[in-house]
């Protein structure tokens, strides 16, 4: 709704909003994904079919998964869904959405630095830094992101990590 109209909704006090986190068994939500969003059930099996796994780490088929419709859980399901409640919960949740949201949450070292996996970190401050295979060294920097994924990694500046998504854009072309 309008800003105006939203911000009545709130003062108002019976109205729920960012409905964005849903609980359920897994059995119940496949049955909603097959009685209202079945073309999105069959990417995610087959996704899942021809997954592979590294370590502990699961990765399903891109290309099966890429075939499933670009439609968010609210929209495919929960709008249609008949047995649905909302429940009113304060957890203080944080939208880990991005690569800096995850470093406001993590664990830190004495300079700022939030590590996982094999990491090297000399004179560096304030840096996300995790691999899941390869060791990661870094010597006088600060304020970075790096991520190494398999064969793949990612660095780019703290305070930017919104704009993977054109990294990922440039990479489909």
């Amino acid at each position: 709704p309008p800003r105006d109209r939203a911000e009545a909704m709130l003062a108002a006090g019976d109205h729920a909003w960012n409905g964005g986190i849903f609980l359920f068994r897994a059995d119940i939500y496949l049955g909603a994904l097959a009685a209202h969003a079945p073309e999105m059930l069959v990417a995610c099996r087959q996704a899942m079919e021809k997954a592979r796994t590294e370590n502990r780490r699961v990765f399903p088929d891109l290309d099966a998964f890429a075939a499933s419709p670009a439609e968010s859980i609210d929209v495919a399901v929960m709008e249609k869904a008949d047995h649905v409640a909302v429940v009113p919960v304060d957890m203080g949740w944080s939208d880990v959405g991005s690569w800096d949201a995850l470093h406001g949450i993590s664990d830190v070292d004495g300079d700022g630095n939030a590590h996982h996996g094999e990491v090297i970190a000399i004179e560096t401050a304030n840096c996300l830094i995790r691999s899941d295979g390869i060791r990661i060294a870094t010597v006088g920097v600060q304020d970075l992101i790096v991520v190494a994924s398999g064969n793949d990694v990612l660095i780019l500046p703290r305070g930017r990590s919104q704009e993977v998504k054109k990294l990922i854009e440039a990479m489909k072309g």
